[in-house]
């Protein structure tokens, strides 16, 4: 079996122009393939071989996205739905790093993060890391997309943008993942539309019942007198 080789240029979200260049092998991927993978799994293997990079042992960085001719790839998708023809072609994939310098003054932290299956997942991290922060490496950890993601300390739900020290988390710290409720149809479900009740052959007529309980009656409303 032929093994594929996938460059990724990479770039700092805080900086202009790109940085480098990733390669990834298709045998550095759990299935040590490409088909059946998926982008989360990539970025797990991209994170890995930032933390090697020797300018970067200074730095805290982490791989926040991954992008596609500029658009934000889904961490669940299949890599082979990126392009038709993934194995003799090249995708502009351009994965977005933030990289910021390691200081003295911020207070280590290790906390557990319990997710919906009853695992825990350990984060290393500080106290001036922002939830977003935790949430990626969750994200590489678990598997789990940061959009899905909803943490929990206590009895509040910590948003992305505030820093761990906001919300008093100290060392060894539990944090929670809750599902987090979507609304509207999602991908690959069957799409529905209204019913059109002008057309009088949808309209089934029921008799009303004297022994129905009182909130199943009806009464005269406040719109022309009408029944409701």
């Amino acid at each position: 079996m032929s093994v594929l080789t996938l460059p990724v240029p990479w770039k700092d979200i805080n900086e202009v122009g790109l940085k480098g260049v990733f390669e990834v092998h298709s045998s550095d991927l759990r299935r040590q393939k490409v088909k059946g993978s998926r982008v989360c799994e990539l970025m797990a293997i991209l994170n890995e071989k930032l933390k090697a990079l020797p300018q970067h042992r200074s730095h805290i960085c982490i791989v926040k996205s991954l992008r596609l001719h500029g658009c934000r790839v889904s961490d669940d998708r299949l890599l082979e739905s990126l392009i038709p023809d993934l194995e003799s072609s090249t995708p502009r994939l351009v994965v977005a790093v933030q990289a910021r310098p390691k200081t003295t003054k911020s207070k280590g932290l290790v906390v557990f993060v319990k997710t919906l299956t009853g695992k825990s997942v350990t984060v290393v991290s500080t106290s001036d890391d922002t939830v977003d922060c935790v949430k990626s490496q969750i994200r590489v950890q678990a598997h789990v997309p940061v959009d899905d993601q909803r943490i929990m300390y206590g009895s509040k739900q910590l948003e992305d943008n505030r820093k761990l020290w906001y919300y008093k988390i100290k060392n060894n710290s539990s944090l929670y993942l809750v599902a987090r409720l979507r609304g509207g149809i999602t991908e690959g479900s069957a799409s529905r539309s209204f019913v059109n009740v002008s057309n009088g052959l949808k309209l089934v007529e029921r008799k009303l019942s004297h022994t129905a309980p009182d909130w199943r009656g009806c009464t005269k409303g406040l719109k022309c007198g009408r029944l409701l």
